[in-house]
C-alpha cells in the first residue's frame, strides 16, 4: 500500500462538537490538504514525507485560533519511518522540528504572555524530545492517523490494534461492488469512556480513497475524516 500513496493529496478534516450547555452546541473544525511522498527504504523500512500545503480553521479570526494555526505550521514537512502494517516507527526529522520549533516560539512570544501560554509551549518542547510521544501525537485522528494506522493489512485479513486509550480496534475487509472497503469496529471497551465509535475506509485499486471516524465520548463528538483528492 505504500507505494500507492506516493504523491497522493489527500483533505483531512477535524469537527468537534461540545456540549456546552443542554440547548447549546460548540462547533469548531480544522482542514488541512496533505501531500505524501514514498522516499524509499530505510534500514527495511519504509520512508515518508509528509507535506502539509494548506490549513484552515473555523475560528482562526480570533486569538486562540490564529495561535494554533501558527503551532500547526510546526509540522507542515515530516518524515517518518512506517512498517508494513502502517505502523509510525520513527520520526526522522525529530532534531529539524525542534529547531524549527523554537523558531516559532520565539516569534510567538512576542505577542502571547502569561504563564498558561509558557506552560502549554513547555508541552509541546517536552513533546518533541520524547519520539514515543510524538509518535503517539502524530498517529492521531487529528494528525495522520487516518492514513498510518497500523491497520494496514496485505491479504485483506481481519486486523486488531491495541490503543493507547486501552481499547482495541477492529478492521474488518469486506468487498462491495468489487472495491474494498474496510470497516474499523471498537472491542474492549469496558475501561474506556467512550460511548461510541465506528469507522470506514474506502479503496479505489489498493488506494485508500476516503476514511471516516466517529467517536463519542462524554460531552463531545469528534468526527475525522480524510478525502483522496489527487
Amino acid at each position: 500500500m505504500i507505494e500507492n500513496l506516493n504523491k497522493k493529496r489527500y483533505r483531512l478534516e477535524t469537527i468537534t462538537i461540545e456540549k456546552v450547555s443542554a440547548n447549546y452546541f460548540l462547533t469548531k473544525n480544522y482542514v488541512r490538504q496533505i501531500e505524501i511522498h514514498y522516499l524509499g527504504k530505510e534500514n527495511k523500512a519504509d520512508v515518508v514525507q509528509i507535506l502539509t500545503r494548506d490549513y484552515s480553521f473555523s475560528n482562526e479570526d480570533n486569538s486562540e485560533g490564529k495561535l494554533i494555526k501558527q503551532i500547526s505550521y510546526l509540522f507542515d514537512e515530516v518524515e517518518l519511518s512506517i512498517d508494513i502494517e502502517g505502523t509510525m516507527l520513527k520520526v526522522l526529522n525529530k532534531e529539524k522540528l525542534q529547531t524549527r520549533w523554537k523558531q516559532i516560539q520565539i516569534k510567538l512570544m512576542e505577542f502571547h504572555k502569561g504563564s498558561v501560554i509558557e506552560n502549554y509551549f513547555q508541552q509541546i518542547t517536552e513533546l518533541l524530545k520524547n519520539e514515543q510521544e510524538l509518535i503517539s501525537f502524530l498517529e492521531g485522528y487529528n494528525m495522520f492517523g487516518l492514513l498510518f494506522n497500523g491497520l494496514w493489512s496485505r491479504n485483506n485479513q481481519i486486523k486488531t490494534k491495541l490503543t493507547k486509550e486501552g481499547y482495541t480496534q477492529m478492521m474488518i475487509p469486506e468487498i462491495v461492488d468489487g472495491k474494498l472497503r474496510q470497516k474499523i469496529i471498537m472491542r474492549d471497551t469496558n475501561n474506556v469512556q467512550i460511548d461510541d465509535f465506528k469507522g470506514i475506509n474506502f479503496y479505489t485499486q489498493n488506494t485508500l480513497e476516503e476514511s471516516y471516524i466517529e467517536i463519542q465520548e462524554n460531552n463531545h463528538h469528534f468526527k475525522y475524516s480524510l478525502l483522496w483528492i489527487g
